[in-house]
């Protein structure tokens, strides 16, 4: 699945933990309301995919919640940007889906404000152009 291995390539540029069980500060389709900071990721779609060939174009979103030290949140998006956006012509993890290309939709990390615990959050949003290799044509 796309987004567990974003997770663990995440993880494995020391960025943050992704892990099934409790401990990881990566999450899947969820933001918890603990750790403070953390990472979540999304499926967001993206642009309709060519039925000719077995190639899709999904796009995710990638959101970072820090404490109260903006920055420090702020470099985190900024670190996770600049190891997906150009990302390209090979796989997050060995022998996950193959990434043609990973651009982001905005050249830095967006603030999107607080929380109600007063945390800075940041999105960012990428395009991907992936290879599915169980499609038929």
């Amino acid at each position: 699945m796309l987004l567990r291995e974003i997770a663990a390539y995440l993880t494995d540029h020391g960025v943050g933990t992704y892990t099934d069980s409790a401990g990881g500060d990566i999450y899947i389709c969820t933001m918890p309301s603990e750790p403070d900071e953390l990472i979540a990721i999304y499926p967001t779609g993206g642009p309709r995919s060519d039925s000719a060939n077995a190639y899709e174009n999904p796009s995710v979103q990638v959101l970072v919640r820090g404490g109260t030290d903006t920055m420090a949140a702020f470099e985190r998006a900024t670190l996770i940007y600049n190891l997906l956006h150009g990302f390209c012509n090979q796989c997050f993890v060995p022998g996950g889906v193959y990434v043609v290309s990973c651009l982001g939709e905005q050249s830095q990390p967006e603030w999107i404000g607080r929380d109600e615990l007063n945390r800075g959050e940041f999105s960012m949003n990428f395009v991907l152009h992936v290879q599915n290799k169980h499609r038929r044509n």
